[in-house]
């Protein structure tokens, strides 16, 4: 699909790619965000459900719930769908209490 813009034309070629040609017809590529941005929650909301199954092997599931911390956290920050990413957050949370107390009991 090409759209023109003056002396500038995009082509939009598939979902996380937007190339430009400018006057000279050299090929700029441009990573579009909002593709990786939408996929934090899915990501965040899937550490959360695999934290909640190994809560009871801190050694594997404490940083499998740190990852989907941050995770959350860099979500919330630059994301604007946040439902998917509450709920990762709050799954991630709980399971960080309960490895840390099963690992120092």
């Amino acid at each position: 699909m090409r759209e023109d813009y003056g002396s500038t034309c995009l082509c939009k070629n598939d979902k996380n790619r937007i190339d430009k040609i400018n006057d000279n017809h050299n090929i700029v590529y441009e990573k579009n965000d909002s593709y990786y941005k939408r996929k934090s929650g899915l990501s965040c909301l899937i550490l959360g459900i695999v934290s909640q199954l190994l809560w009871f092997f801190p050694i594997i599931g404490l940083p499998i719930s740190i990852i989907g911390l941050i995770t959350s956290i860099y979500g919330l920050i630059y994301n604007e769908r946040k439902s998917k990413l509450v709920v990762g957050l709050i799954l991630n949370i709980v399971s960080i209490n309960l490895s840390l107390i099963l690992l120092f009991i």
